[in-house]
């Protein structure tokens, strides 16, 4: 049998410590009320704030809202200011477009909009290269079909088809390639860069499609109808832009001839669900691209409540939520028809749960050990937007955060039912999660991607750092004008505030580095 020895005063410290963080706890939850997250949720989602878009003034009434919640509890700004922007800008299509195909026969300029239209993935960028036809561009060797497997591409301009082979047939293997969920535009833009391409043409698959207009993303600049705001959100901070154009019929016959050339090779590609790639010898290309950019106003609402550990208070524990929605829609006419996505659950809740946990904090008898950064993001319902700029040019050093817990969606579901996840990120911090909302009374209920979605702790996992996501589950109120207050368990958020205080003060006073255990977890 093996014997301990034990330093008393350390051990009496320790146990003095449990209780005095123990007894802040239990008086601390109690501040936590169901009126109060209540208040916070009739609040954000009242008819007054449109639905939040982002942007909106309504998104700016909700972020002066939660700035002068956090000043009230004695919440400090993060380097002088609560608001920190999301550098949005508008990007339309600028005026320095062009597409030039050079053929042995010649050169051939293609005209914009009736003979190409850009994606909204294109930069301020010239890029020219030789061609090669990667057929669908698609590659999935899992599943014995790679459009890439014998051609190389780097440094090259890819030339690809619509949709996936065998588009119209009962063949199970194309009802496999279509639930890939690889066969979309964007996906395929993704494999080509990740292929080493430097631009990508796409070309509407003749054999299955009479309409061979090129579509591209609908540019304001191009279509009368197109409102200005149809132009993409994009951040300043993000350099991800890549040259890729949908082409039209004209493109089609200067480089394969006729239409009916190309179904040819459509056909011997479906036939067998082979992959028939080549370089298309005598052919290069030069695609200039530009963008118009107005300045977008919308921002992240931060605040800081600085640890009183000298060596500790340099971490930072993360607490978050997306304040934005999706605005409103047109009304039909009908006096009684509700045009306000005011998003309750989606996202005032998780919003109302932070709020509520920054007062606990702001009422507990000492400061915690480390330091509690609450934030508040804009533009998730565009693409993560707040929290991928919050990575992308951020306020405090990314290598300095040890946790971060995100709260999107927390009042609606069973009265016990809980996701938490996603699980794979770190065993350490899911399991202390885990416990700790075992231990609350909840039923942790299994992820997968369809009901769990994706938020914003997900910039944060594409960095390294250990997150996890609170989240009750999708209802049929989702994105729906429905989604209003009284649709609301405020008991419920409650419950789940509750439990993100407690795990957070025990986060926040420990000295675990849970990145010794983080697994790189992305898409």
């Amino acid at each position: 049998m093996k014997t301990y020895t034990y330093d008393i005063s350390k051990l009496l410290l320790g146990v003095c410590l449990f209780l005095s963080l123990s007894t802040t706890v239990f008086a601390q939850e109690e501040s936590i009320t169901p009126t109060i997250l209540k208040n916070h949720i009739d609040f954000l989602a009242s008819d007054r704030l449109q639905g939040r878009k982002t942007p909106s003034p309504g998104l700016d009434t909700a972020a002066s809202y939660i700035a002068h919640e956090l000043q009230n509890l004695g919440i400090n700004p993060l380097n002088g200011t609560y608001f920190h922007s999301l550098n949005l800008c508008r990007c339309g299509l600028g005026k320095q477009q062009h597409f030039e195909l050079s053929t042995p026969s010649g050169k051939v300029v293609i005209p914009l909009k009736t003979g190409y239209i850009p994606f909204q993935t294109i930069g301020d960028t010239t890029i020219e290269g030789s061609l090669v036809f990667a057929g669908y561009g698609l590659s999935l060797p899992n599943l014995g079909y790679d459009d890439y497997s014998n051609v190389d591409v780097k440094g090259k301009i890819v030339v690809v088809l619509s949709h996936f082979p065998g588009e119209t047939s009962d063949d199970d293997r194309a009802k496999q390639i279509e639930k890939s969920g690889k066969t979309s535009i964007d996906e395929k833009i993704a494999t080509a860069r990740s292929k080493g391409a430097i631009g990508l043409i796409l070309l509407t698959n003749p054999k299955n499609h009479l309409l061979l207009k090129p579509q591209g993303h609908s540019w304001a600049a191009l279509f009368k109808r197109a409102k200005e705001d149809s132009d993409p959100l994009m951040l300043k901070s993000d350099k991800k832009s890549f040259t890729a154009i949908h082409a039209g019929e004209e493109t089609m016959k200067t480089l394969f001839g006729s239409k009916e050339n190309l179904i040819k090779i459509q056909e011997k590609i479906d036939e067998n669900f082979q992959s028939y790639s080549f370089e298309l010898q005598g052919f290069t290309a030069s695609i200039e691209t530009s963008l118009h950019k107005r300045f977008i106003k919308a921002d992240n609402v931060i605040g800081i409540l600085e640890g009183n550990n000298p060596e500790l208070k340099s971490q930072y524990l993360i607490i978050g939520a997306h304040y934005d929605h999706i605005g409103t829609m047109i009304s039909d006419g009908k006096n009684s028809s509700d045009t306000i996505f005011n998003g309750a659950d989606d996202n005032a809740s998780g919003t109302a749960a932070v709020l509520a946990i920054a007062r606990a904090f702001s009422r507990a008898e000492k400061l915690p050990e480390r330091s509690v950064v609450f934030i508040f993001f804009a533009g998730e319902e565009l693409g993560l937007l707040g929290s991928r700029s919050f990575v992308l040019d951020p306020p405090l050093p990314l290598d300095s955060i040890i946790a971060m817990l995100n709260f999107d969606m927390v009042c609606r579901g069973g009265y016990d039912t809980l996701y938490i996840g996603p699980e794979a990120t770190n065993s350490a911090l899911y399991l202390l999660a885990k416990e700790k909302a075992m231990s609350e009374g909840f039923r942790i209920v299994q992820q997968n991607r369809l009901s769990f979605g994706g938020s914003d702790h997900q910039p944060f996992l594409n960095n390294n750092i250990p997150a996890l996501h609170f989240f009750t589950g999708l209802h049929a109120d989702y994105h729906q004008v429905s989604d209003n207050p009284d649709r609301c368990d405020s008991v419920k958020a409650s419950k789940v505030a509750r439990l993100g205080w407690k795990l957070a003060w025990e986060i926040a006073n420990s000295n675990i580095n849970f990145a010794d255990n983080s697994a790189e977890i992305k898409n």
